[in-house]
């Protein structure tokens, strides 16, 4: 395969603690590929003015770091990885074979071990809400809103009600 040629094994040749390891090209392609990724993220963090869509490009971005360090890890971070796509697609499958429709926001918290550890990291270290269940929140009260002022709309006699969305 071409992924698996070996890079500067000739350069780690020569010291004693690195000898017979290398550097395969798909690993470095990969690291380079998340680290491109993540500073995107970053870069759009550093565009948006608003605090929950920059919080989210900052987890985005820290998701896409763990992700890519778990994938460089030789065999193994693949094997977790793939594993990891085929449980989740597993028990989705088996949720709409139930009739049961899985909950977005547990989706895409989980949808990654990167997204998962910078969720959890999130939750328990920091004093900011995770940006997933800020936007969920809010979502859920604006619709509220809306609801209170289509029932205020509709009274006998009505009673006026607007409701402005940031």
């Amino acid at each position: 395969m071409k992924a698996d040629v070996s890079l500067f094994e000739n350069l780690l040749a020569t010291t004693r603690i690195l000898r017979g390891k290398s550097v395969k090209l798909g690993t470095l392609a990969g690291i380079a590929t998340g680290g491109i990724l993540a500073s995107y993220e970053l870069f759009l963090a550093a565009q948006t003015h608003d605090p929950i869509a920059r919080l989210s490009h900052y987890e985005s971005a820290g998701g896409i770091a763990v992700d890519g360090i778990v994938a460089a890890v030789p065999l193994y971070g693949t094997a977790a990885m793939l594993g990891w796509q085929l449980g989740l697609t597993f028990v989705v499958g088996v949720e709409a074979l139930l009739g049961i429709m899985p909950n977005p926001l547990a989706l895409k918290i989980v949808s990654s071990p990167g997204t998962t550890l910078v969720f959890l990291f999130e939750y328990v270290f920091t004093t900011d809400i995770p940006s997933d269940v800020a936007e969920n929140a809010l979502v859920s009260v604006l619709i509220f809103l809306v609801d209170m002022a289509s029932l205020n709309n509709t009274m006998n006699p009505p009673s006026p009600t607007v409701v402005l969305v940031p």
